[in-house]
């Protein structure tokens, strides 16, 4: 554990027995989750707002960067500040899945799937199954407390 993980944990150990320390009713925790969550939000907001220019003018450079690279025929611009350079990237987005799926199976390249699953196929499918887990998959549930505005 790191020094900053360790200050991390020692303050909300902290935290937390502030917390125990002190009776709160159910209004109080209400009220106040609410309004640090409407804080947060106000403040998460703000700051994309604030840096939107900063961004924008950023997206302006890399196109700036790209076309004089594009015009020079040059791979990377090297200055004493530091290096432009080109990065190829790939979107690639799934049009037909079943003739998709098919190419998978034909090919055996199971190597373009990844293993995610879906949450709620599962939650479907143990309500069906009274409780039981598809095969090869690990349910765990937890109770989680979640707010809503009055």
């Amino acid at each position: 554990m790191t020094n900053d993980e360790v200050a991390t944990a020692a303050w909300r150990v902290e935290k937390e027995d502030q917390i125990a320390k002190r009776r709160f009713d159910a209004a109080a925790i209400v009220k106040k989750y609410i309004e640090l969550r409407d804080f947060v939000q106000e403040e998460n907001k703000a700051h994309a707002k604030r840096m939107k220019d900063y961004t924008d003018g950023m997206e302006l450079l890399e196109g700036a960067a790209h076309a004089l690279m594009k015009t020079t025929g040059q791979e990377a611009l090297s200055t004493e500040f530091g290096t432009a350079f080109k990065v190829h990237k790939l979107s690639v987005t799934c049009t037909d899945k079943e003739l998709f799926l098919d190419f998978v199976r034909r090919t055996a390249g199971w190597h373009f799937l990844t293993s995610h699953v879906t949450k709620e196929a599962v939650e479907t499918y143990m309500e069906k199954f009274e409780g039981q887990v598809p095969p090869g998959l690990k349910a765990e549930g937890h109770i989680a407390v979640q707010f809503r505005r009055a």
